[in-house]
């Protein structure tokens, strides 16, 4: 199979391009250029060849939300999905399936959310969530399409769980807020899994949730991974402290969302790291 993926030189897409390359696949990547206005032509003729699209374009959530960064997250994401989007729809051979990521800060950090009952957030992080999903959701009938609502991706060799677990790693057990914001997350291994999970059961559509069924709290997630670290002298880091250095963005950090996967549940996905104990216990430091 040819699989289009844009961002596949991130942490994500570079684990996905690696793990479906390893099962056989022929990765076609989506790059800046392709992206950048002008050159239509090449994005429509990178979607000519694939079978399926993976969508994982965006700048990093985990930076300081200035105004030029928020313009920046917007334009990253919901513009290129846009083009993408475009592209297709305008294409005489369109690929089967359209995979295009989104991210649990969609929902309100109250009350639980699965795919069918739930209440969107307030605040940037879950507007821009929908004005992405908006975009994905203007693609043709024609294509199979699955919006995959992320949770933290946990991986040993990147990503938030590097900065995650560095006060640890120093002997800190360092929690932010009140620690007990809910911690959405899901091992990047099952990331892909579910990925792959999805491209071969027709009958899942929609939204799909990907994150780990067990829902535990930040200050749970401190102490698995200081206990794997031996991370043993307690630091609580204030809220306002947070907010103070790195403003808005710091409501990533001290709300979470209550979320399961419903649809992989339902569908009988089968999970490698249910709990973050499992996840620990895979890491080689």
């Amino acid at each position: 199979m040819k699989i289009a993926i844009s961002g596949s030189t991130g942490f994500i897409g570079t684990y996905l391009s690696n793990y479906f390359e390893s099962r056989g696949h022929t990765i076609i990547p989506i790059g800046r250029r392709e992206l950048s206005d002008g050159h239509e032509s090449l994005l429509s003729g990178i979607l000519e060849q694939a079978d399926m699209v993976v969508n994982l374009a965006g700048a990093s959530i985990n930076k300081k939300w200035t105004e030029a960064y928020k313009q920046e997250l917007y334009s990253s994401r919901i513009k290129t999905t846009q083009k993408i989007v475009d592209a297709i729809n305008k294409s005489s051979h369109k690929p089967r399936l359209l995979i295009s990521a989104s991210a649990v800060g969609y929902y309100h950090s109250e009350g639980l959310h699965n795919e069918y009952e739930f209440t969107k957030g307030n605040g940037f992080l879950s507007d821009l969530c929908e004005y992405w999903e908006t975009e994905a959701k203007k693609v043709s009938p024609e294509v199979r399409l699955c919006i995959t609502r992320f949770g933290v991706v946990l991986a040993s060799e990147g990503g938030a769980f590097k900065k995650l677990a560095f006060p640890a790693k120093v002997g800190l057990r360092a929690v932010f807020g009140s620690g007990k914001q809910p911690f959405p997350w899901i091992d990047i291994a099952d990331l892909a899994r579910s990925i792959e999970y999805i491209v071969y059961n027709n009958e899942i559509t929609g939204t799909v949730n990907l994150v780990s069924p067990k829902i535990i709290s930040h200050e749970e997630f401190i102490r698995c991974v200081s206990k794997h670290y031996r991370g043993i002298l307690p630091l609580r880091v204030p809220a306002c402290l947070l907010q103070f250095m790195m403003g808005e963005m710091a409501t990533f950090l001290t709300e979470g969302q209550s979320v399961e996967p419903k649809v992989l549940n339902d569908s009988r996905f089968t999970f490698k790291s249910r709990t973050v104990s499992e996840f620990c216990s895979n890491l080689l430091y």
